[in-house]
Parts: C-alpha cells; sequence; structure tokens
C-alpha cells in the first residue's frame, strides 16, 4: 500500500515539474495584508541596506583614489 502512495507522489511531482502554466495547482496560499506589509517592509529595509553598504564602499574607494592608494583595488 506505501508503494503505491510513494509511486502516486512520485508520478504526481513529475506531473508539477511538466505543468509549466500551473494547470495543477491545487490550493492557492493565503496571504494577509499583514505579512505582505511585513514581507514589502523587510525587503525596503534589505534593500536600503545593500544602498548604505553601497554608498559606503564607493566612498572608501573615492578617498582611496584620491589618496593615491587605490593602485591595488
Amino acid at each position: 500500500m506505501k508503494s503505491k502512495t510513494n509511486l502516486v507522489s512520485f508520478v504526481s511531482g513529475i506531473a508539477r515539474l511538466a505543468d509549466f502554466g500551473g494547470a495543477l495547482k491545487s490550493h492557492t496560499p493565503r496571504t494577509s495584508r499583514f505579512h505582505q506589509r511585513s514581507d514589502r517592509e523587510a525587503l525596503q529595509s534589505d534593500w536600503g541596506k545593500i544602498s548604505q553598504d553601497f554608498q559606503k564602499a564607493i566612498t572608501r574607494f573615492e578617498k582611496l583614489k584620491s589618496s593615491g592608494n587605490a593602485s591595488h583595488v
């Protein structure tokens, strides 16, 4: 019995791999507005940090470049 269940799961998985149109999608995940907002805020914060890191790197490089120590960079 278990091998039949495993076979059904395996065939179902293979079918989903070839289902590029999403016709076999069995359910739509529920996302609340709270989670969507939280995700948006988290992404915004992450990209803000990345932007700050880039600014720091650019500033450091410019300082090295102006002092003549950027030849090793």
